[in-house]
Parts: structure tokens; sequence; C-alpha cells
């Protein structure tokens, strides 16, 4: 069994409010949850032009791992009106 961490940095330029930032990232865990994928919101809740995502999986091994994140890299870049600038990955187990 494979635990994969990674935490995602996006830029919301266009928000004007905390409440702009909120409803991107909203929509975004909400599909990335019925991905079955456990999602929240981990820093920078108080700018409204930032927001960071962590986002947890399980796989049995490696390769499937792998997989899943490239594949929910992918689905945040083509799904996200917010680019993503940053992304660190961590292996749990």
């Amino acid at each position: 069994m494979k635990a994969l961490l990674f935490t995602v940095t996006l830029s919301v330029p266009w928000a004007q409010s905390l409440k702009d930032k909120r409803m991107v990232v909203k929509s975004l865990k909400d599909r990335l949850a019925r991905r079955n994928l456990a999602v929240l919101e981990s820093g920078m809740t108080e700018q409204r032009q930032r927001a960071e995502l962590s986002v947890v999986a399980l796989a049995a091994n490696q390769a499937l791992a792998d997989a899943i994140y490239e594949d929910t890299m992918r689905f945040i870049e083509e799904n996200c009106p917010a680019p993503v600038i940053d992304v660190t990955r961590q292996q749990l187990l």
C-alpha cells in the first residue's frame, strides 16, 4: 500500500475577495473528492490571490500512485481556471 500526499499552490489573480477565491477552491475540492481523493485547503487561507490544496491518495503499488498523481495533475490543469504555480509531492508509505 502506498500513500501519496501532494500540495498544489494555485494563483487566483482575478480574485477581488476571499469569496472569489473560495468559489474556485470549493469547486475544485468537490470535483477532486468525487475522484476518491482526500482534499483540504491546507494553507494561504487568508490570501485572496493564492490557494494551497493538499491531496492524499492511496494506491496498491508505486505505479498506481504515480498514475493517480499524473491523472490528478492533468485534471487540475485542464479543469481549474487558476494556474498551478507550485507542486510538492511526498510519499508517505
